[in-house]
């Protein structure tokens, strides 16, 4: 995912993929791009901020860990 850049295409997908791997016990989870500006000691704490957003527009993951730039 890149930034803040969740949609309704994103959600559809997620639901689609998550369909088929839970089935099968695989944990899904999310790697979020693009966060150069954002410090080591905040990031946590963005994970924390725009989870809950997330998880309202129905995007549920096991984990999160990858911090790609």
């Amino acid at each position: 995912v890149r930034g803040n850049r969740a949609d309704k295409r994103m959600l559809r997908i997620h639901k689609i993929f998550c369909r088929a791997t839970r089935r099968m016990g695989i944990p899904v989870v999310i790697a979020v791009t693009h966060l150069e500006r954002v410090r080591p000691t905040t990031m946590e704490a963005c994970w924390q901020d725009n989870e809950r957003t997330l998880g309202n527009l129905g995007l549920i993951f096991d984990g999160h860990d990858a911090c790609l730039t």
